[in-house]
């Protein structure tokens, strides 16, 4: 089956006498299979797992291997410039992102997140952390081989990303050589023989250098290898881009690794890791590119903590941007936390001691008020948590706290077969203006003495300063009145919505193209779990304030709106009710009376507002072709931009093709800065 964007975004020779666009039911309905979205093998937990499937890779050729380097496609791309906003979390590989793109049996599940190296070193061949090749600063996050049908973790595998920012280009650069020398000239530890593949470039779409190498050791430990036929597959990712240097490793055991050269893992993920390296996850980014600094580097928020020699323990960590932020789970659910502008954490530890302090700033007060309620209504909403594995169970409890101008503290306490423990935390939400601060404790600072009154009035009294120093972010935090009418209601003319990455598609016997033009259709009414899409559509056309485009042949759509509102305040609601009604979706039925639609995320950077979504068709049949529709929508200033593609979709096709589809949206949202006050 050919890929129905490629086809919409080359020239000519489609097929003649194609009908009318199909939607999406009715392509799956007259095909041959549902193709369901596979990650993986490799190596279980146990050493039969190994045996049973074969990886894939390359048969172990330790040291015979081919000396040619793998040609990898080049795929065009439009350049981004390198960022200048601090690093963060954000710029990590998301667990979405992580693949294995083979199989069904396992996959890469977000472990853990923290600033620095971490203890164990990020590869077998690291010779020294990246603080001492001189970064400024440094996070890196862990992935487990989870067994999907079990929930087994693997721990023979493992996938890690660390990245840094040095203190200029030329010293990620130097960094970026050295740990390519290291990876060349490397012989793990229990090793006795080490094969160093050869780097390979990889195109990424972002400004900067990507290369990927696949290397193989030996021996595997004997519990797991009794024969001495396995070995270690290290496959190892590096992008350098400005100022910063990321370093995908992935080390999985087996008997061979079958990839192509252009569908091995980490090649499949060095794209994503390069854009969120430089642009950002859009997880909790600022809703505009480059977000402001709101909150001062010397905003007291540690104020009141002991010194750090008082801990048994790490002590202080920050404040800074690059602590990860706080997540909050309960009754098997995590919460969503809404977009923000500006945000500064710290943390303090000690043996059994745990504090955590994260100051927000949202675009204004009605937004960090909605953004404290949600907060507290996800917490008051579980109530009793579901007794787990080990016996114990949470109870929350929500009560009101007199502090800032609303504030709230949730009391989650452990309970063992029914019976009271001396196990629990404290977390505190106070609310200044825009500014929302979430003070959290656990271990003893979080429960003492099992009196909560007296847990929440310590937290408040030892924060009492920063508290207080919440009020001065009221005014950086105003900026300019969103509700104000928008210069530019019109879409200009000339305007690129048929913008495409190579040569646009032409009108001819088998391909219908459409517009740009007023009249146009362009992105069709959708709804999700019963809920309409807020997104320029043709189920509430507005000809005077949008532009629509289309191309449709026999296998699949391309249709595109864009549509100008009469304030940012307007847009910015759309994007909000559209996100609530995606994000409250997984699964649903359009009525085709075949099977369910499986609603899924995908990374969005974009740059700019947005968020990529879709469905496909739920295989529980074998019955017709997999179908589905991949969307992708973006706010710039008081304009929103909706991208759909309809076709022959598997889960597994949709997740290749939403990058392409938000490189075009990024292409598009380039030319919307005419839609905001002082531009892009």
């Amino acid at each position: 089956m050919s890929d129905p964007i490629e086809k919409l975004t080359r020239l000519g020779d489609a097929m003649e006498g194609a009908p009318m666009p199909l939607p999406a039911s009715e392509i799956r309905a007259r095909g041959d299979r549902i193709r369901r979205r596979r990650h993986i093998v490799v190596a279980g937990a146990s050493a039969a797992v190994v045996a049973a499937v074969a990886v894939p890779v390359v048969a172990l050729t330790i040291g015979g291997g081919s000396d040619d380097k793998p040609e990898l496609a080049p795929s065009p791309t439009i350049s981004d410039p390198v960022a200048t906003a601090p690093l963060t979390t954000e710029n990590l590989l998301t667990g979405e992102d992580a693949v294995y793109p083979t199989g069904g049996m396992v996959d890469w599940v977000e472990s853990d997140t923290y600033p620095g190296d971490g203890q164990a070193a990020f590869s077998p061949c690291a010779q020294q952390s990246l603080d001492g090749l001189g970064a400024e600063a440094v996070l890196r996050r862990d992935f487990e081989f989870v067994v999907t049908e079990t929930n087994e973790v693997d721990g023979t595998n493992y996938l890690n990303e660390v990245i840094a920012e040095f203190p200029s280009a030329a010293d990620a650069e130097a960094a970026y050589a050295e740990i390519k020398e290291w990876h060349v000239e490397c012989l793990p530890p229990g090793a006795d023989r080490y094969d160093a593949g050869d780097f390979a470039a990889v195109p990424v779409g972002v400004e900067g250098t990507a290369e990927v190498q696949l290397s193989t050791y030996r021996p595997v430990d004997e519990s797991l290898d009794p024969t001495g036929d396995l070995g270690y597959f290290l496959e190892t990712g590096l992008v350098l881009s400005g100022d910063r240097v990321a370093v995908l490793s992935q080390s999985i055991v087996g008997q061979d690794y079958n990839f192509e050269a252009d569908r091995r893992p980490i090649v499949v993920m060095l794209p994503d890791a390069a854009r969120q390296l430089v642009l950002g996850n859009g997880d909790g980014q600022p809703s505009e590119p480059g977000g402001t600094r709101l909150i001062p580097d010397d905003f007291p928020l540690a104020a009141g903590w002991p010194d750090s020699s008082q801990a048994d323990g790490e002590g202080l960590e920050g404040p800074n941007r690059t602590l990860p932020s706080l997540e909050f789970s309960a009754c098997d659910a995590t919460f969503a936390e809404p977009d923000y502008l500006d945000r500064l954490l710290a943390t303090w530890s000690g043996a059994e001691d745990y504090r955590v302090r994260q100051l927000t700033v949202y675009a204004d007060a009605a937004a960090a008020t909605t953004a404290t309620d949600e907060l507290v209504d996800f917490f008051r909403s579980c109530g009793t948590g579901p007794v787990r594995d080990d016996g114990y169970r949470t109870d929350y409890e929500v009560v009101p706290v007199d502090a800032g101008e609303q504030a709230w503290a949730v009391l989650q306490r452990d309970s063992f077969e029914g019976a009271e423990t001396p196990f629990g935390s404290t977390t505190v939400v106070v609310r200044v203006g825009a500014a929302v601060m979430i003070l959290d404790h656990g271990g003893h600072a979080g429960y003492p003495s099992g009196d909560g009154q007296a847990a929440i009035a310590s937290i408040i009294d030892e924060a009492a300063e920063p508290i207080t120093a919440m009020t001065a972010l009221r005014q950086a935090a105003d900026g300019p009145d969103l509700t104000n009418p928008a210069e530019v209601t019109t879409i200009p003319d000339g305007f690129p919505l048929g913008l495409a990455i190579s040569e646009p598609p032409e009108e001819d016997g088998g391909t219908n193209v459409a517009g740009p033009g007023a009249e146009v259709a362009g992105v069709r009414a959708q709804t999700a779990c019963g809920t309409p899409l807020a997104m320029p559509n043709a189920g509430s056309p507005d000809p005077e304030h949008e532009l629509g485009y289309s191309v449709s042949d026999i296998e699949g759509y391309d249709g595109r709106t864009i549509r100008a509102y009469p304030t940012v305040e307007a847009a910015l609601d759309e994007m909000a009710s559209l996100r609530a009604a995606v994000q409250g979706c997984n699964r649903d039925d359009d009525g085709d009376g075949r099977s369910d639609r499986r609603w899924r995320t995908f990374s969005s950077d974009t740059g700019y507002d947005s968020v990529t979504f879709g469905y496909t068709y739920d295989g529980t049949d074998d019955v017709g072709a997999p179908a589905g529709q991949l969307y992708t929508v973006v706010r710039v200033g008081n304009a929103i931009l909706a991208i759909e593609w309809a076709g022959e979709y598997s889960a597994e096709l949709m997740a290749d093709s939403a990058s392409t589809q938000v490189q075009i949206a990024r292409g598009i949202g380039a030319e919307m800065c005419v839609f905001t006050v002082d531009g892009c």
